[in-house]
């Protein structure tokens, strides 16, 4: 019996497998408790229902955050603060009886998901950039998440010169601070075709930087925004002075974390 967890800024999904290959019971999904101590009570509790008293053998997930070197434990994590420098790993084990417990970026691991099953499948360099409360993102190659030092942010990168990051200029955070309305339900056209012009100058960065032969768009906030002006802006952005790779939405969409932990068990 395996745990599956995707812990991100807003939303906590935790499943369940029984053979550490596909996705047996859930995803269950539940807001994200903003104190540490309350998402590790509720992540314990899911986690025994879905066990049904088996015993755990290992579990798998990201979280929205940069981690430390051994991956036990978040340098910071900007959406759910408390989070950030608690022994995260160590808690989650004994929520388990021992159980040992792999951990990945959120983001990163969904990259992994689409690149090796998703929207990604046959590339050999995937990016993936996922626009849900705040904006994340990763490089697979070859099927295997892209080396780094420090993890990577694309939704740290600032956009235009404008001192602002790119994720609160389109993240879902920001977007519902400025117009005082859940991201999901803005219909106002400019709003998008907004964000799309700002999300294809990251894009353009992306491509530059790390030469993907194709980026995959996550996230729920990904499904309002025009994809059709995002290539094209970002087209013409570049100005032919490097070819555009395809520009595709997610395959698995919400569920592409909880897709990655599975990989995450893989050998």
């Amino acid at each position: 019996m395996y745990i599956l967890f995707d812990i991100g800024g807003t939303h906590m999904r935790v499943a369940l497998s029984r053979d550490g290959k596909t996705i047996s019971e859930g995803p269950i999904i539940v807001p994200t408790p903003q104190l540490f101590d309350d998402g590790v009570a509720r992540f314990t509790d899911i986690a025994q229902k879905l066990l049904g008293g088996e015993k755990c053998i290992a579990a798998a997930g990201g979280v929205a955050g940069p981690f430390n070197h051994d991956k036990k434990m978040f340098t910071h994590a900007p959406h759910i603060p408390d989070w950030a420098g608690k022994p995260i790993a160590q808690k989650f084990s004994d929520a388990l009886g021992g159980a040992l417990i792999h951990f990945e970026n959120d983001a990163a691991l969904a990259a992994l998901a689409e690149a090796r099953r998703g929207a990604g499948k046959g590339y050999e360099i995937v990016a993936y950039i996922t626009i849900g409360t705040g904006v994340g993102g990763a490089r697979v190659e070859g099927g295997h998440i892209d080396r780094n030092a420090f993890g990577f942010e694309p939704g740290h990168q600032i956009i235009e010169g404008s001192n602002m990051r790119l994720e609160d200029l389109i993240g879902g955070k920001a977007l519902e601070a400025r117009y005082n309305k859940r991201p999901l339900e803005i219909n106002d056209a400019r709003v998008w075709d907004e964000v799309a012009e700002k999300l294809s100058y990251a894009l353009v960065n992306t491509i530059l930087y790390w030469s993907p032969n194709i980026i995959v768009l996550g996230g729920a906030i990904s499904r309002k925004i025009p994809l059709d002006k995002v290539q094209s802006i970002t087209q013409k952005l570049l100005g032919g002075s490097s070819e555009i790779p395809v520009i595709v939405l997610s395959h698995f969409a919400d569920s592409s974390g909880i897709e990655g932990a599975i990989e995450l068990l893989a050998p």
